[in-house]
């Protein structure tokens, strides 16, 4: 099973199942089975949700990863956000725009975090501009 958490009427890839963030800032994946998905794809989805939503998002998607599986989480860096604005790169329209339509800004350093604490293993993190994405595993136990 893929699963692709989108935003409002955001289209979702072929082939994955669909999972909108509700207004409130939840991805309800409670219709799949633990260990059920090779791969959730969330790559805007953090953006939707509040801090403590966002971890308890990253917590849930573990839970349905098999083992092996891949989750894919990202959104808006929140110091490479502050660096932009103090650079003059994003002016202050633009700036409000990202500030008004996000309901947290995390950071990527604090993202693979919470995804280690999870017991995933980071595979890669990627940045571009302010947006970034954080790909982690669902390592098998070693004996």
């Amino acid at each position: 099973m893929k699963i692709h958490v989108v935003s409002g009427s955001e289209g979702h890839i072929e082939g994955y199942e669909r999972v909108e963030v509700s207004e409130n800032g939840d991805a309800n994946l409670s219709g799949y089975s633990d260990n059920e998905c090779s791969f959730i794809l969330a790559t805007d989805a953090l953006d939707s949700m509040g801090y403590d939503q966002a971890k308890i998002f990253i917590m849930t998607a573990r839970q349905k990863l098999r083992l092996g599986g891949t989750v894919i989480v990202g959104g808006t860096d929140m110091r490479l956000f502050a660096r932009s604005i103090v650079a003059d790169q994003i002016n202050v329209e633009e700036a409000n725009q990202v500030l008004f339509t996000k309901k947290s800004i995390l950071d990527t350093n604090t993202v693979s975090s919470i995804v280690k604490d999870m017991g995933l293993k980071v595979i890669t993190t990627r940045i571009a501009g302010i947006h970034y994405e954080v790909e982690a595993k669902r390592e098998t136990p070693s004996n």
